[in-house]
């Protein structure tokens, strides 16, 4: 069947592309053989100038920066929350932890040669003592870590299970020795003597000694046990708790004043806060952006002066600035950055959607 010129200068452009079936471009062939005129018009064709496509990359080079961002981010955000669990496990584990009386004290009892021995649990860390203004009348603090006092609960159990022979011999290894002295079994125990002052029949001032200060060459001058001795609570500074003594009538005022230091930092920076988120809400843009950051930042120093003071914002004036203040410093950068890191990934979620 002969095609017309028509039919074939329809299909000579794709012809031209290489892009019609064999049996097409036989038929093309064909035609072409016979007909001048299609062959100058796919001569044209060839000869046409061929105009490059111009292809606008920038889109997509936005969006591979986007996807590249995101992986970079999402890596250090896994990376700082990792770090960050990591450091508030240990902050809240190594923080001085302060005791209550129950917890701390377990026993007092006057000994036979004069001193006052102090049955202190086990697992604590350190303690605090001061004589007050009004005579008779003592101070007493001790404080701990939760991670000590852990150890100390489960030495406690270990101990239990021991039989006397196993004690003995645990004793011996832990402390070197071949014979065990009351001394040794008070050491073990967290028992401390306290022993006051001696006046030789020199008028010479030196602290009890049971072994030299002996009867007939001299006298007590200071007795712990004929004081009062009280355990203070370290929220409001008061001496609460009775611990050895016959007065049970509480010293007038505080055994020591207060610190609200920490009280003024949280409430000062939970007002910043939000002050900040509400500024936030009346403004767009970058400033908005930076008002949340700020926000999301004091965020992070309240959970952090929560953590590391148990809560107690309110803390005895002697012990407020033991190691709290390093580890609230600490705690924070951790916790703010980790945040930030968060913050930012939503936004990125959020310029997703828009797109």
């Amino acid at each position: 069947m002969k095609v017309s010129c028509d039919i074939i200068r329809d299909i000579l452009p794709l012809y031209a592309e290489d892009m019609v079936s064999n049996a097409t471009r036989d038929m093309v062939d064909e035609h072409l053989c016979e007909c001048d005129s299609c062959t100058k018009e796919l001569g044209v064709l060839k000869k046409a100038e061929k105009v490059p496509v111009e292809v606008d990359l920038t889109s997509l080079k936005r969006v591979g920066h986007a996807i590249r961002q995101r992986r970079i981010l999402t890596a250090a955000t896994a990376v700082m929350t990792a770090l960050t669990v990591f450091v508030t496990a240990v902050v809240f584990m190594m923080t001085p932890y302060y005791l209550t009386a129950e917890e701390a004290i377990e026993g007092v009892e006057l000994r036979a040669d004069g001193g006052l021995a102090i049955d202190r649990a086990n697992g604590y860390v350190g303690c605090a003592g001061w004589g007050y203004k009004e005579e008779n009348h003592y101070a007493h603090l001790y404080h701990t870590t939760r991670y000590d006092w852990l150890m100390g609960k489960i030495e406690d159990k270990k101990i239990a299970a021991m039989t006397q022979e196993e004690l003995e011999a645990y004793i011996k290894e832990r402390f070197e020795i071949e014979e065990i002295t009351q001394e040794d079994w008070d050491r073990f125990n967290q028992v401390y003597i306290e022993y006051g002052t001696w006046k030789t029949n020199d008028g010479d001032f030196i602290p009890y000694n049971p072994e030299t200060c002996q009867e007939g060459e001299g006298e007590w001058v200071y007795k712990p046990a004929d004081e009062n001795h009280w355990y203070v609570n370290i929220r409001d500074g008061s001496a609460e708790t009775l611990i050895w003594g016959s007065d049970d009538t509480l010293p007038t005022g505080k055994l020591v004043d207060a610190s609200y230091g920490f009280t003024f930092l949280f409430f000062g920076v939970l007002v910043l806060m939000l002050a900040f988120m509400f500024m936030a809400r009346r403004k767009s843009g970058q400033t908005k952006e930076i008002l949340v950051r700020l926000a999301i930042l004091c965020g992070g120093i309240l959970f952090s002066t929560l953590l590391v003071t148990s809560g107690d914002i309110i803390i005895v004036d002697l012990m407020a600035d033991y190691k709290w203040p390093g580890y609230i410093v600490v705690e924070s950068i951790f916790t703010g950055l980790t945040a930030l890191l968060w913050y930012q990934l939503h936004v990125l979620k959020k310029q997703d959607k828009a797109i």
